[in-house]
């Protein structure tokens, strides 16, 4: 969280921008009494630390990242100290949501769904063969054998992820998608709909059709080969004679204008060098919330090209901040979206129907200006602060009242 960060001169981290927003939303709440436990690579035992109002548990990182036992250890400390009427675990990617399945807890716990490894390991390699890889040479033959080794790693992991859904109770999730996985695990949980708060930024960011930047198109995704990016390049190679100056602009590249950083980052950059697309791609470093939401601001289109996604935040920012949007119809996203009204929508790996998405709002300013609009009332209604800490301390309540773990 920021305030650690800045306790420990470290500098904030930017992903995960959901949970310091919601954390922000119920330290204002009285009747609410906050903790956060997280593992820290430098400490050798549990450090506390009081905070602006909330105290953090620093719990020691273990060799093991699926250490069950060590992460308890730390954890019981945590619950003898705080004494919390209950447990809220982000995500189920990683064992914590694993501890909390355990029988002896003190009090219940509730966990959000995030992304499921479980499911994203089918996705790993991106939807492509070995063939498709080996189009970047050297490069990409060796993309592809990380992320075969890394599909094996994740269904590992999901392994314990399964068991953690199966053994645990009460879930948050968004999306129809997060909640028919639940259930398919895990027939008895108890599922709460709640909507996560987006960073304040962005809803005080407006996209003005006379200030953006024709056929720019901004894009967050391309860390690894499950985001998509190599498609929307196909669907970039398909757009450039009609658009000759579109270009793509590409927050937390793994690459720059002279070399990739990562197995996929050196794909990507062999593929932008060998299809002559180094004029029309924008290599951006990780962005701040001011940044990103900036970039939105002043781009003609926000593309999510991803094989699978839950409710990407992504989305919502430029929903809120009125960026018209192309996504791929993937995980939950049709949640979050109604295609033609608030966003356009193409199957993954569609790179044809994702170009020609692109070209509808290229084209069309009375649509871009169309989808702007009716996503900015979407989003003000999905993503009210309000609403949602209103939602989220009702669902506590419900499953502290119930007392069942």
């Amino acid at each position: 969280m920021p305030d650690v960060c800045k306790a420990l001169s470290r500098p904030a981290e930017m992903i995960g921008g959901w949970m310091p927003s919601l954390l922000d939303g119920l330290r204002q709440e009285e009747d609410v009494i906050l903790a956060v436990a997280t593992v820290w690579p430098d400490v050798s035992s549990v450090e506390k630390k009081h905070l602006n109002g909330v105290t953090y548990y620093l719990i020691p990182q273990a060799k093991d990242k699926n250490d069950i036992n060590f992460f308890g250890q730390g954890f019981d400390e945590v619950l003898r100290d705080f004494a919390p009427d209950l447990i809220h675990v982000h995500g189920t990617e990683e064992v914590y949501s694993l501890y909390t399945a355990r029988a002896n807890l003190p009090c219940p716990a509730v966990v959000s769904i995030q992304g499921l490894l479980s499911i994203y390991s089918s996705y790993v390699l991106g939807g492509m063969s070995l063939a498709d890889y080996s189009e970047a040479g050297l490069a990409g033959y060796l993309a592809w054998m990380r992320f075969v080794v890394q599909q094996w790693q994740w269904r590992k992991r999901g392994e314990l992820e399964v068991q953690a859904i199966e053994s645990n109770r009460h879930f948050i999730g968004r999306t129809l998608w997060d909640k028919t996985c639940v259930y398919g695990y895990n027939p008895t949980a108890a599922y709460y709909h709640c909507e996560e708060l987006l960073r304040p930024v962005f809803n005080d960011t407006f996209w003005d059709i006379s200030r953006m930047a024709r056929h720019t198109i901004f894009c967050t995704a391309a860390h690894s080969p499950l985001k998509g990016f190599h498609w929307l390049l196909k669907a970039i190679m398909i757009l450039r004679d009609a658009f000759p100056d579109i270009q793509v602009r590409v927050a937390g590249a793994p690459w720059n204008d002279k070399n990739g950083f990562s197995y996929y980052g050196r794909y990507i950059y062999k593929l932008i060098k060998k299809n002559g697309l180094e004029k029309h791609i924008k290599p951006l470093p990780m962005l701040t919330a001011d940044q990103v939401a900036n970039e939105l601001k002043r781009s003609h289109l926000f593309v999510i090209p991803s094989l699978i996604e839950n409710s990407p935040n992504s989305l919502a920012e430029a929903m809120a901040v009125g960026t018209p949007s192309v996504t791929s119809l993937a995980g939950g996203v049709p949640s979050m979206i109604t295609v033609g009204y608030d966003a356009l929508g193409f199957p993954s790996t569609d790179a044809a129907c994702l170009a020609e998405s692109a070209r509808q709002i290229f084209k069309d300013d009375s649509l871009a200006k169309y989808l702007s609009e009716n996503a900015r009332d979407t989003a003000s209604q999905r993503n009210n602060p309000d609403k949602v800490i209103a939602r989220q301390i009702e669902i506590y309540k419900q499953i502290i009242v119930n007392g069942d773990n």
